[in-house]
């Protein structure tokens, strides 16, 4: 009878602890997108430019570190000649051989931005500069199908893995 009830209890502070985790992700992949979209109002505060190639209409990119360099202050002067950094964030940690929570850093102190579960986050960037972004097709969701006032938008497909599976979807916008 003892053991039972034991037993019952491990499982419900299981289930606590494994909702709790889910939520401390949650809120740093959502920590992690306003300080990307804080980054990008930056770099393009001090060069009058985005990080990213092009110019017309918006660009996505993943944080990949072809992205993320220029905003870590990493880029060999191309994009970031002073070598400022816009983007500053903890080192990913290790799940299993893939990296996950923070930025796989290189050896030039460049790397790609990776979500708590592994993935790499989306951004889209106003590269035409009019004040408007169309949020992705999979925002079933969304009301108002353009976000106004930002350089970016950014979201994370969360522990899924899919992006079309908007459960669990963590975004920049409301």
């Amino acid at each position: 009878m003892v053991i039972a009830i034991i037993g019952v209890l491990a499982t419900i502070g299981g289930i606590g602890t494994n909702t709790a985790m889910e939520k401390m992700k949650k809120n740093q992949a959502q920590k992690d997108l306003i300080d990307l979209q804080n980054a990008v109002r930056l770099y393009y505060n001090s060069y009058k430019k985005y990080p990213v190639a092009g110019s017309g209409a918006d660009v996505t990119v993943e944080t990949d570190a072809a992205f993320m360099n220029p905003l870590l202050g990493a880029d060999d002067e191309a994009l970031n000649p002073k070598g400022t950094v816009f983007f500053s964030g903890q080192a990913a940690k290790d799940r299993g051989g893939s990296p996950a929570g923070g930025v796989a850093f290189e050896a030039n102190g460049g790397g790609a931005l990776y979500d708590p579960w592994g993935n790499l986050y989306s951004v889209t960037i106003d590269t035409d500069r009019n004040n408007r972004i169309t949020k992705p097709g999979w925002d079933a969701e969304a009301t108002v199908p353009i976000v106004a006032n930002q350089p970016a938008i950014a979201w994370s497909p969360g522990e899924d893995k899919e992006v079309d599976e908007t459960q669990d979807n963590v975004k920049s916008w409301k």
